[in-house]
């Protein structure tokens, strides 16, 4: 009797091991699942950046392997269910909750993230925009009704932009500056467009460049 008592304490303490080595899996399934979700929300809020550093031909690359990871999760997320359901219980929803709040973050708050990093760059150069764009106008001398220009800005200013140049179009009396933030993808052109008239956008400038929406008098958001 004892010894069949000592074998059901043993296997009781096998299973109690069990159950803790895949509640301990779960806890770390369930950090990589957040931690994924963290770095999803970086990405979007640095994608701009992201390109500019990985180049727009290598950066497609990197956010196609950060959505195939998220697959694999999701389906390791799903899998997961009817097999430690009894082990970790209703607890066992929370992977597939997290990467569901992941795709509800993509679909629904993509632009505002990026639009929260844009407007943030711009908020705080603000004042070093205005100020380059006040040596810019008194460093060029319109003589058509038509002129263009490639500017290289003093160093102070150079961060502005990417390589520290600017282009500078006079059209019809209106002063229309690109401070190009690089890390445009094909025929994207991401920049922050000074123009004096302060129209409505959207509108066209240099090119293919659309602006969006205004960042404050005269300044715009363009892609």
């Amino acid at each position: 009797m004892e010894h069949i008592d000592s074998e059901a304490i043993i296997d009781s303490k096998n299973d109690i091991s069990d159950n803790q080595k895949w509640i301990n899996l779960f806890e770390i399934f369930t950090l990589i699942c957040v931690g994924f979700t963290a770095l999803i929300v970086l990405t979007i809020f640095f994608e701009e950046d992201i390109f500019r550093i990985f180049t727009p031909f290598l950066a497609p690359f990197i956010l196609l392997f950060m959505f195939l990871s998220y697959v694999g999760l999701t389906f390791l997320s799903i899998i997961y269910i009817p097999f430690q359901v009894k082990k970790v219980f209703w607890r066992v929803l929370i992977p597939i909750s997290i990467n569901l709040i992941t795709f509800s973050i993509f679909y629904y708050l993509y632009d505002e993230i990026g639009n929260l990093r844009i407007e943030a760059k711009f908020r705080i150069n603000e004042n070093r925009f205005n100020e380059a764009k006040e040596w810019i106008e008194q460093s060029i001398q319109p003589s058509t009704d038509e002129d263009y220009w490639i500017i290289s800005l003093p160093q102070k200013y150079k961060s502005l932009a990417e390589d520290g140049k600017v282009s500078v179009k006079y059209e019809y009396g209106v002063v229309i500056i690109q401070f190009y933030r690089g890390g445009g993808l094909f025929e994207y052109g991401p920049s922050f467009v000074y123009r004096s008239d302060n129209i409505s956008p959207p509108f066209e400038s240099f090119g293919d460049i659309v602006c969006t929406k205004r960042l404050s008098p005269n300044w715009y958001d363009c892609y």
